[in-house]
């Protein structure tokens, strides 16, 4: 974008922020679940991140048209605490099926290698917190889901196509889809019913 082109959008991109800030700042009733209110915290503390550089990116755009880089380098802490906060979320999903789908505990610690065989065991929504774990500690601003991700890891794993890749751990299948852009916003609904028979999720409208 040329100057001025670059200038409208980062003011949309600080409105659209305030807006978000806006919904968080809202009074939620998160007391049965110390993750989500560790998640909500985060949330916010991001979006204060993100506009306190959204401020010094736009002072700096007055002097200069910034590269995409350079805005994204401004924006570190802004996407470290909305990835963590994103974890924490799918962390919650994960003990929420613990608790009343398998009735079973999940693993006390969160394992540093998976192998295929081993996430097939996993049940959905422990895997899904596997792939919202990837996607912090590997810095993936992505513009998809993790349950986006786990399905179509869901969808390698299950093929013959990981054996002949010679595709034995879920970080090489992970960084396999990511090289291949495989991974898109909406997978996880489009492949939903191929996959997921019966598949019982949280109530909440990411899952609708």
């Amino acid at each position: 974008m040329d100057k001025k082109e670059q200038a409208e959008s980062l003011k949309h991109l600080n409105k659209l922020a305030q807006q978000t800030k806006k919904e968080l700042e809202k009074s939620v009733p998160l007391p049965t679940s110390p993750l989500l209110i560790q998640a909500h915290q985060l949330f916010t503390e991001s979006l204060r991140a993100y506009l306190d550089s959204m401020e010094h990116v736009r002072s700096d755009q007055n002097s200069n048209a910034l590269t995409p880089a350079t805005i994204a380098n401004s924006m570190t802490l802004f996407h470290n605490n909305w990835l963590m906060a994103q974890e924490k979320v799918y962390h919650s999903f994960a003990a929420w099926e613990s608790a009343y789908v398998t009735k079973q505990p999940m693993p006390k610690e969160t394992p540093t290698r998976v192998s295929t065989d081993q996430w097939k065991q996993y049940p959905f929504h422990y895997r899904t917190y596997l792939a919202a774990a990837s996607m912090a500690s590997g810095n993936q601003w992505q513009n998809y889901n993790p349950e986006d991700l786990t399905a179509r890891l869901d969808m390698l794993v299950a093929s013959t196509d990981a054996g002949t890749l010679g595709i034995n751990d879920f970080a090489a299948a992970v960084k396999l889809l990511h090289a291949t852009d495989a991974v898109h916003a909406g997978d996880f609904k489009d492949l939903n019913s191929r996959l997921y028979t019966g598949l019982k999720t949280p109530e909440i409208p990411l899952y609708k």
